[in-house]
């Protein structure tokens, strides 16, 4: 089970496939299972990569508030951690904010959103 440390969390990961990263966000109360489908059809054509936010599946949530800036500061820790020089963004409901916020924030890691 990959997980990483990153701003104060444990985040959970998992990565399948070659070609060029493709990161998904899942939607609140959902974990990185969402994208199953997604995975097993584009993987044979992307780097998938699927995590589980903050306080989600299989990674924790620090005690105190959360800001919702802290969501893509952790996607993007990921993204560094992961040594992506640039990905795809995919993500529903909240995944989709994370994603956008993770964009705007960063854009230099960004090369686009679904």
């Amino acid at each position: 089970m990959p997980v990483v440390t990153l701003n104060g969390v444990d985040l959970y990961y998992e990565i399948k496939g070659e070609g060029p990263p493709l990161i998904f966000t899942h939607g609140h109360s959902m974990n990185h299972e969402q994208w199953e489908p997604q995975v097993n059809a584009l993987s044979s054509f992307y780097q998938i990569i699927t995590w589980d936010a903050r306080g989600h599946g299989h990674s924790t949530l620090p005690p105190g508030p959360v800001d919702p800036r802290d969501f893509s500061r952790d996607l993007h820790s990921l993204i560094d951690y992961l040594q992506l020089k640039s990905v795809v963004l995919c993500g529903l409901s909240m995944g989709g904010h994370i994603s956008l916020q993770t964009a705007l924030f960063y854009p230099e890691k960004i090369r686009g959103l679904i």
